[in-house]
């Protein structure tokens, strides 16, 4: 263990505060993680953990499987660069191969039990979007020094 000494002198370089919600609008976002869920009714679900570009804000939200739900997702896939007609299997094969990917967002806010969060009020196609980026574990440097 790195042995440290705290001192009473003023951070180097400050901290910023990352905001609990952004203004309404329209954000560009990165697909950061994913993964598979059912819903309290038993409705198959994918969570999204989506960041957004410039406050590096995280804002999650559900793509359901039901009928009533098809629109979001008739959003999501153009906005990913999909085409329509285009067969999609939204497997594990294909959420790994998104994740990096980015999108435009219209966000909105929601307030519960006091505790505000953005929501995705629609997913946005057309727009010109920044190339894919993922982090891969061997990009990380390791803590391990050789």
């Amino acid at each position: 263990m790195p042995k440290l000494t705290f001192t009473d002198e003023p951070e180097k370089s400050p901290a910023k505060k990352r905001l609990t919600h952004l203004d309404e609008g329209e954000y560009q976002v990165r697909i950061k993680d994913w993964e598979f869920k059912t819903s309290a009714k038993g409705n198959e679900m994918i969570n999204l953990q989506l960041e957004e570009v410039d406050s590096k804000n995280f804002i999650w939200d559900y793509l359901v499987f039901t009928p009533t739900a098809q629109w979001k997702l008739k959003q999501f896939l153009p906005a990913i660069g999909k085409e329509v007609g285009e067969s999609v299997d939204m497997d594990e094969s294909f959420m790994n191969a998104i994740v990096g990917e980015h999108l435009w967002v219209d966000l909105g806010i929601d307030t519960y039990q006091e505790k505000t969060k953005n929501t995705v009020s629609s997913y946005l196609a057309g727009k010109e979007r920044l190339p894919r980026r993922v982090i891969e574990d061997e990009d990380v440097p390791s803590w391990d020094k050789e």
